[in-house]
């Protein structure tokens, strides 16, 4: 490869990367400031509450498909890795459901802070050999919701 491709190649590489970083840190900016005005607002204090919500999302298999066990232990070593172990215990992920043959599954999430797991689990590529990309659907509030979407899910992508 000649170097210059290769040059050009690595600076838009460090540009995707360092956007990607500047637009978490922006949306996790303007969260916090929304969180303490509707703190100010309401007159409470900052406690943060520990909240149930459910990820809908679909595994486009590029190699092939990972069984209900891996795809569990990889998403935990995942958030693990990226987040750390003290960022792994207050998400407390829990895989509930997850489908082979549509690549359509429910994650339980019970954190104050849910867009960092989802951003994590989001950059998943590879799960024992097999290569996949996890694309997040819907956020629910009920696994009821979460098994609504999941039906319509399921007819679209058969």
């Amino acid at each position: 490869m000649e170097t210059w491709l290769a040059f050009i190649i690595a600076v838009i590489s460090l540009i995707i990367s360092t956007t990607s970083i500047y637009m978490v840190v922006k949306l996790k900016g303007i969260i916090s400031r929304k969180k303490i005005i509707e703190a100010k607002i309401s007159g409470k204090s900052m406690h943060r509450e520990r909240i149930k919500r459910y990820m809908v999302f679909r595994v486009v298999r590029i190699d092939d498909s990972p069984s209900f066990e891996e795809l569990e232990s990889c998403l935990k070593e995942t958030v693990k890795e990226s987040l750390g172990l003290l960022g792994f215990s207050e998400t407390s992920i829990k895989l509930i459901r997850y489908r082979i043959e549509s690549g359509i599954g429910i994650l339980r999430i019970v954190s104050s802070d849910i867009y960092p797991a989802i951003f994590s689990i989001s950059r998943l590529r590879r799960c024992s050999g097999k290569r996949i990309v996890i694309s997040p659907l819907k956020i629910t509030g009920t696994v009821k919701g979460a098994y609504k979407k999941v039906s319509i899910y399921e007819s679209k992508y058969k």
